[in-house]
């Protein structure tokens, strides 16, 4: 819901009440604005006409409220409950990019920092290529001082512009911060909404190799067309996150196979592969005894849509820790029970009792495409 918002002369402290040109948004969805596509609503969102617009609005906001700054929201998660307060969204709102007068490249927070690597290549300027493979955007970059392949945000930064919550906007040097691996400390209290770089004097357009190199690599990598974490990993001294992940056999838990059938047949051999159907198993009775706790208990549990339905071990793995709630198999019935029937697969008198529903999942997907292609209602 979409609302105009005028502040009031007391917000103001008894002046001209000018009227806010930007939108707020009251309950709104912030799985719309983050790049995981999860998390609950915002109490209330605002999307400034640019910064003027945002120093009215931080004024007016109440001092016990909490204020929180979003740009592209890559990597950010947010609890199901919500955030409390206001969320101002900077993406698209301040995103003033230009070249200055003394060959410095100022961009306001909202600005993505693949368009300052594009723009920087245009106007003949080198070492910002690496910008082209950060997904978020430069308030964001300025706040944890953003970096891929070898190069750092701060590297490059000549000043910051800032504003508090009185709405009184400051430009910085970077000697009034301390900057470290992910990490940037400054003044409290005040939030970046520009930043100014310098990058060396090449030719125009030099860098667009390079910034099609990185996208290239970071495709190959990560599923950028589909919600995803991301690369969020940080790196410990002396070492690296990536490194630590292969060597550890956690890459894509198993990095074999995600048919648990496949896994099962090689777990004898192959730890990654025991390792992932462990995994799987934990996940499924951590779920599964989260709820019997909060329900205080159920009359059965079925196992259906490939989770167990066809694998009799599956089904043993995970019910044999959940004794404690009263779910017991009958093991003659579980190992003859391969989701061709609905059975019964509960050892007799126990207090909840286990099922098997066989479901053809390809089938339904098919059927719900078809529904939605032809337009026909549910």
């Amino acid at each position: 819901m979409r609302h105009d918002y005028r502040m009031s002369e007391m917000d103001l402290g008894g002046g001209a009440a000018p009227v806010l040109r930007g939108r707020f948004l009251y309950n709104e969805p912030m799985k719309k604005y983050v790049s995981w596509r999860a998390g609950g609503a915002a109490q209330r969102a605002y999307i400034p006409a640019d910064l003027e617009d945002l120093g009215w609005l931080v004024r007016s906001v109440p001092a016990h409220e909490d204020i929180h700054l979003v740009g592209l929201g890559s990597n950010l998660l947010v609890r199901d409950g919500g955030v409390r307060g206001t969320v101002i969204m900077t993406s698209g709102a301040l995103g003033e990019l230009s070249l200055q007068g003394d060959g410095t490249v100022r961009a306001e927070a909202g600005v993505a920092c693949a368009k300052i690597a594009r723009f920087s290549v245009q106007q003949g300027l080198q070492g910002g290529e690496f910008l082209a493979g950060i997904p978020g955007t430069v308030g964001g970059a300025l706040a944890m001082n953003a970096g891929c392949h070898g190069s750092e945000t701060w590297q490059f930064v000549t000043a910051v512009e800032t504003i508090d919550r009185a709405g009184e906007r400051r430009i910085r040097p970077p000697q009034d911060f301390s900057v470290a691996y992910r990490k940037v400390a400054g003044p409290s209290g005040e939030w970046f909404v520009a930043g100014h770089f310098r990058f060396r004097p090449g030719q125009a357009g030099d860098g667009k190799g390079v910034i099609k190199q990185l996208l290239a690599k970071r495709g190959a990598s990560q599923p950028t067309q589909l919600p995803n974490a991301g690369s969020v990993f940080k790196n410990p001294a002396g070492d690296f996150a990536a490194r630590l992940v292969e060597a550890s056999g956690l890459k894509g838990v198993s990095g074999l196979s995600n048919d648990l059938r496949e896994l099962l047949a090689r777990e004898g051999e192959d730890g990654r592969a025991r390792l992932a159907v462990e995994l799987f198993c934990y996940r499924v009775r951590k779920y599964v005894g989260a709820y019997l706790a909060v329900l205080e208990g159920a009359d059965a549990l079925l196992f259906a849509g490939g989770v167990g339905e066809h694998l009799p071990s599956i089904r043993s793995r995970i019910c044999g820790p959940l004794a404690w709630c009263g779910l017991r198999l009958d093991a003659t019935r579980n190992e003859a029970a391969r989701g061709e029937a609905p059975c019964s697969i509960g050892a007799p008198g126990a207090p909840v009792q286990a099922f098997v529903i066989p479901s053809d999942e390809e089938r339904i997907i098919a059927w719900d495409t078809a529904r939605c292609l032809s337009g026909r209602p549910g």
